[in-house]
């Protein structure tokens, strides 16, 4: 869970193990006497080093010698990265050894600068993050080496984010400081290549912009030792007067002696214990400024941190260590101090070793495995659980860092990476039962949420399958889609236990809780345990929770009735002031917030002063303002819950998988089914085939679908999703389901954030003889196309017709709705369709058909009659006194109006003819002024058009052909009669013939000069809308 260190701390590939210390302020001090006492306490707590920074910092500041190097290894093979060569090659220059002759491991010489140069990319940097690059170009030119500088230079430059500064976010567009320090260092020798004083003018800019008020600079959200010493180092590399680095009167060297503890080490954020890692990174900053050749720093008079680290207080924590398939050892400890001393408390020191780089890298003989998937590698990470919720403070601190509480429960896993991306691949559980205290013989209603964290995006929903859950020893899977599982236990201890585990990494850290459930029945008024309905409604009156909690006998008031429900809190003052409830805070701007009511009355004291009596009924609901008096609504309504008998949910899962192939079909046939974005439909279920079915045999159940028809009416969608690819697809859903969005890898390629909004007011009208079978989704970024098809599944519960109920997206150019090929399945009451853009979707439902042509029917024209149909309800073509008459011949003038509003061409502009048989007044003059303008048409000489003419064959192959600017590709057609056709019209054939927009008889005849009637001109203006 934990993000990589390099997203943070430069110099470290991953978020280090941390040791603690604890100290009181440290004294005043010149920038010399603070590189003595840093250089003191390394020798006083570790005389043997074994971190490459370590030998760098403390042979810059002159004191090596003191120190033992024996621990200190380097360990190079072929999945080494450039810039742990780089690394090995800094360290051995600084220990006064030639990384040219380098005896490894294996007793074999080795060319380490050399090998390092070869990785080099022709014409670019270093292959990876741009990490690599930067160290290969500090550690090549350290070693004096022969490499492509100017290009290694260049590509540097070329990653500066738009605002000027440097990160290992290949995707984003803004700068990280401590990565611009580090990138300032390795440009700053090469001011006489082309662009690099202007790339460090920028750089430099950036991080004036970002320089905090305290004079520091923070990474991700928190500031800290590392990004500070890290932006020195850069500034001094570049000549700055690190002295003049001020916002307001704080400078940017007493901002990180602000993270200074008096026994001279320094610790990585303010007020938490001492950190190996601060303390070697800020060791390279001060001997950085002792060791400027042009500015003497040395009596810069410094001031350390006046309230040192935290002493922890003594917690009552529970531990987890989850191996690569199986948990390793779990326990509850006492202990003073960080996450990572909880970890040595249970498993015992002796059984946790660390890599060069101070990372854990093995806990009880089990460590991460390098590639263990395409792009993808484990190490051990670790999270903490604190009052019921994912602790995310936690993620940009080791776990030498994290001070722990009573109450929390800490997790050590093997977790999987993406070694390219470095986001984390591995997601997290949690489990939920409503209610959070069971008792015997009730229903408890278990769900499993599952998040994943991004260093960018924080802590966000994302939805794992196939969940394995373990209930005091009986197993199951959780289906896909499957959001609740429903237990009656006895009496006694519950044990409930989430996990996933893949061929070769867990998908998911496993997550386990316990409680007591017990007996049925409670005196309340006798001094016993209270039972109480308690309710929680959110922002958009969606319900959080619902069901019954049983208060302890010296805890029966509301605001503990809350604590019962399972849902994360936060409260203020002793707890007499709650403003957030599962992560929905209070509004600062307003007077928005939470409350409560009880028994339908709104008490006006503090919920923990309140006393409850048995069988009261508790609403705790988002109010918009200090006067919202709630909605009224009932505790004695049903609960929103789900049950699905397991013989049924077999089912369920199958309908999906037939769902998933049809739509795989409907994927591979996509250029048969897709129409341009530009068609103006006035309905919506014209499409070259019917609505597929599944699942009718298992249609759901009334009283099931009466169920998902409140949870729908109460759910508010409004999604908001950054897209990973940690697998070859990803959904994007409400917590509810009732949205989701498959995108596959590949099919997105913006650097933005997917949003979706349910419209319940939505400005729009359902087609004629349709109706609305779900709320208007408008999906976002507005614009967005995709490169391929991707599948949007709605949630509906009005199942009556699912034969003509279809997915449609809204045209706002035209104003009209236009269907997209569909899948319902009826069993899990969804519909699926595959869309290629965001715009608004909704879910229609046709109430009757349209009455078409009586002299059209099936046996006579069933090779026409959909397109004709198709043309009749988009206004291309008409009847009269609803007849068609298909067999009658095709005039120019028709034909030409037909194609003129297939195409949607304007027709309202004032154009001059030159035709003397085109009456100004006459039906057709527009149109054809239209598509003369276009160049469609040409008439039969320079002033005649001839209308009434009926229109050949071959002219319509010309005329489409002009439309659509089409070119013969192929060899010209072998019909019988190719001599008949005109010389001035056979390319245009040929191209029409290809395109598929005509073809010829079964006799083998094109026959150019017929004419064409009116059935025939509809199948062909059909093909050309279809092509366009």
């Amino acid at each position: 869970m934990i993000k990589k260190t390099y997203l943070i701390l430069i110099f470290c590939l991953l978020l280090g193990t941390l040791f603690g210390f604890s100290a009181a302020a440290a004294d005043a001090a010149t920038l010399e006497d603070a590189l003595d006492s840093v250089v003191e306490y390394c020798y006083q707590n570790k005389p043997g080093l074994d971190n490459w920074e370590e030998v760098v910092g403390l042979s810059e500041a002159g004191e090596l010698d003191r120190f033992d190097l024996s621990g200190w290894s380097i360990e190079l093979d072929e999945s080494s990265r450039p810039v742990d060569y780089a690394s090995a090659i800094l360290g051995l220059l600084a220990a006064g050894k030639d990384p040219g002759n380098y005896i490894d491991q294996d007793n074999t010489p080795r060319d380490l600068v050399r090998e390092l140069s070869e990785m080099q990319q022709p014409g670019e940097g270093f292959s990876g993050s741009v990490n690599n690059t930067i160290f290969s170009i500090l550690a090549l030119d350290k070693a004096n080496a022969s490499y492509n500088v100017a290009d290694a230079v260049n590509y540097l430059i070329i990653q500066q984010k738009s605002d000027g500064g440097f990160s290992l976010d290949n995707s984003g567009d803004s700068g990280d400081p401590d990565v611009t320090g580090v990138a300032l260092m390795a440009l700053a020798k090469h001011t006489d290549l082309g662009g690099v004083n202007e790339s460090i003018d920028r750089a430099l800019d950036y991080l004036r912009d970002v320089q905090l008020t305290s004079g520091g600079f923070a990474s991700y959200g928190n500031e800290n030792a590392e990004s500070i010493a890290k932006v020195i180092q850069g500034l001094v590399a570049c000549g700055e007067d690190v002295t003049k680095w001020n916002n307001g009167d704080n400078n940017v060297i007493n901002a990180l002696f602000s993270f200074w503890l008096s026994d001279g080490s320094f610790c990585h954020l303010i007020g938490k214990a001492g950190s190996e890692m601060a303390t070697r990174q800020a060791l390279l900053a001060i001997a950085d400024l002792m060791n400027c050749p042009t500015i003497d720093y040395s009596n810069f008079v410094v001031n350390g941190n006046s309230s040192g680290g935290n002493e922890p207080d003594k917690a009552q924590v529970s531990i987890r260590v989850e191996g690569n398939n199986s948990t390793l050892r779990a326990g509850k400890v006492s202990i003073e101090g960080t996450a990572l001393d909880a970890l040595k408390e249970l498993v015992g020191e002796n059984n946790i070793s660390y890599d060069q780089w101070g990372m854990v890298a093995v806990i009880l003989g089990e460590s991460g495995r390098e590639n263990v998937a395409k792009d993808v590698s484990t190490s051990w990470k670790y999270y903490v659980v604190r009052n019921g919720a994912i602790a995310v403070d936690a993620f940009s601190s080791g776990p030498g860092d994290y001070n722990v509480q009573d109450g929390d429960e800490i997790v050590f896993y093997i977790g999987a990476y993406d070694t390219v991306t470095w986001s984390d691949i591995t997601c997290f559980a949690e489990i939920k039962l409503q209610p959070a205290a069971p008792v015997a013989g009730e229903t408890v209603n278990i769900t499993i949420p599952t998040k994943k964290y991004d260093w960018s995006q924080g802590l966000f929903d994302f939805q794992v399958d196939n969940i394995r859950l373990i209930i005091n020893g009986r197993e199951q899977i959780m289906a896909s889609g499957q959001s609740l599982v429903q237990y009656t236990p006895a009496a006694g201890e519950l044990k409930i236990r989430a996990e996933k585990y893949g061929p070769n990494y867990p998908e998911l850290v496993p997550a386990e809780v316990s409680c007591t459930v017990k007996e049925k029945g409670s005196s309340g008024d006798n001094g016993g345990p209270v039972s109480v309905r308690v309710k929680v409604i959110g922002k958009n009156q969606n319900t959080l929770y619902s069901g019954t909690v049983e208060l302890d006998e010296d805890k029966t008031d509301i605001f503990h009735a809350l604590v019962e429900t399972g849902l994360s809190y936060k409260a203020r003052y002793s707890n007499t002031y709650v403003y957030e409830i599962d992560g929905i805070a209070e509004d600062l701007s307003g007077t928005a917030g939470w409350k409560y009511k009880i028994n339908g009355d709104i008490p006006g004291i503090p919920a923990i002063d309140y006393q409850v009596q048995d069988g009261d009924e508790i609403i705790w609901y988002w109010a918009v303002s200090v006067d919202d008096l709630g909605n009224g609504e009932s505790l004695t309504g049903a609960d929103l819950i789900i049950d699905i008998p397991a013989e049924r949910q077999e089912a369920l899962q199958q309908a999906r998988e037939k769902v998933k192939e049809q739509l795989r079909r409907l994927v591979e046939n996509w250029s048969e089914l897709a129409y341009s974005n530009n068609e103006l439909y006035q309905i919506v279920d014209l499409l070259d085939d019917p609505t597929i079915v599944i699942g009718a045999e298992n249609i759901m159940p009334e009283q099931e679908r009466q169920q998902w028809a409140k949870i729908l009416q109460n759910n508010q969608v409004n999604i908001t999703w950054k897209l990973k690819f940690e697998e070859d697809e990803e959904d994007v859903s409400d917590e509810a389901g009732e949205v989701c969005l498959t995108v596959e890898k590949g099919a997105w390629q913006l650097n933005a954030a997917i949003e979706v909004d349910e419209e319940n007011d939505a400005d729009v009208q359902a087609p004629i003889n349709y109706r609305f079978a779900s709320s208007v989704f408008n999906f976002g970024p507005e614009g967005t196309s995709f490169a391929k098809p991707v599948v949007l599944r709605i949630k509906f519960t009005d199942l009556s017709d699912p034969e003509n109920t279809i997915v449609a997206w809204y045209n706002p150019q035209t104003k009209c709705w236009v269907p997209v090929p569909s899948v319902v399945d009826a069993a899990n009451g969804e519909i699926s369709g595959l869309i290629t853009h965001f715009t608004k979707f909704a879910v229609f439902i046709r109430e009757k058909q349209i009455d078409f042509f009586t002299d059209i029917d099936s046996d006579a024209y069933g090779w026409a009659q959909k397109e004709i149909e198709y043309l009749a309800v988009k206004g291309i073509v008409s009847g009269d006194e609803n007849k068609f008459d298909p067999d009658r011949p095709v005039t120019r003038a028709e034909f030409v109006a037909m194609l003129v509003k297939a195409l949607e061409l304007d027709d309202s502009a004032d154009y001059v003819l030159n035709f003397s048989d085109i009456e100004e007044n006459s039906w057709y003059a527009r149109p054809v002024k239209a598509a003369v303008k276009e160049g469609i048409i040409k008439g039969v000489s320079d002033r005649a058009f001839h209308p009434a003419d009926t229109v050949s064959r071959e002219q319509i192959a010309a005329i489409l052909v002009r439309a659509l600017n089409l070119q013969a590709a192929g060899h010209e057609p072998e019909f019988k009669d190719q001599e008949k056709i005109s010389p001035w019209a056979r390319e245009a054939v040929q191209a029409a013939v290809e395109k598929q927009l005509v073809s010829g008889y079964p006799d083998g005849t094109f026959r150019p000069e017929l004419p064409s009637n009116r059935a025939q001109i509809a199948v062909i203006i059909y093909r050309l809308l279809k092509l366009r």
